[in-house]
């Protein structure tokens, strides 16, 4: 990703020279302002190389291969969908954690039902609540 970046950032400076009367299709480039964040910085250089690609614009000239152009672009798309399932994993974990939070609540009333009616059916049978691993007190 961090290589992706760094040659993303380059491109733009030469781009922005190498078409820098060209302000209609600089403009289509987004490039104005670079992101600061990661994923975003990602996603810009996407449609960056993406409008490069799909408008075919050559920049042999300037040492930008259109080979380059679309590697940078099947990268910078394939980092984004590594994005998006990575955060269907981490919702799935999330919801799975939920789940189990939810059952281990709902054992709990279970089980304290379970005690409050067991030692009501059973309050003079003090072994029978014992085999169920319901704790009595001793009586003297």
């Amino acid at each position: 990703m961090q290589a992706l970046a760094e040659q993303f950032k380059e491109h733009v400076r030469i781009v922005e020279v190498a078409l820098r009367n060209d302000t209609t299709l600089l403009h289509s480039l987004k490039v104005d302002r670079l992101a600061k964040r990661r994923w975003e910085l990602v996603r810009q250089a996407g449609h960056f190389y993406g409008q490069l690609q799909d408008q075919k614009v050559s920049l042999e000239a300037y040492g930008i291969s259109t080979k380059e152009i679309q590697q940078n672009r099947s990268a910078a798309n394939e980092l984004l969908q590594l994005k998006e399932v990575r955060a269907d994993k981490k919702s799935a974990a999330e919801q799975s954690t939920q789940d189990k939070r939810e059952a281990q609540a709902a054992l709990r009333t279970w089980v304290k039902d379970f005690h409050t009616i067991a030692r009501m059916a059973f309050r003079s049978q003090l072994q029978a609540l014992e085999a169920y691993g319901i704790r009595v007190r001793a009586t003297v």
